[in-house]
């Protein structure tokens, strides 16, 4: 299903985000990626319980 995969792909971004900002990225670039992904996490969430 399209949604577990979007799903699954968040859930990667979010790691990655994680990191670079314990690496010393920029946080208030790091929050925005992350308010992205997880908007997008939501949606994909909201689709797979429509399913």
């Amino acid at each position: 299903m399209r949604a577990k995969g979007q799903i699954a792909d968040c859930e990667t971004k979010l790691a990655r985000h994680r990191a670079a900002l314990e690496a010393g990225a920029n946080p208030v670039t790091v929050a925005t990626w992350m308010a992205d992904t997880e908007a997008q996490l939501a949606a994909a969430q909201a689709k797979l319980r429509a399913a």
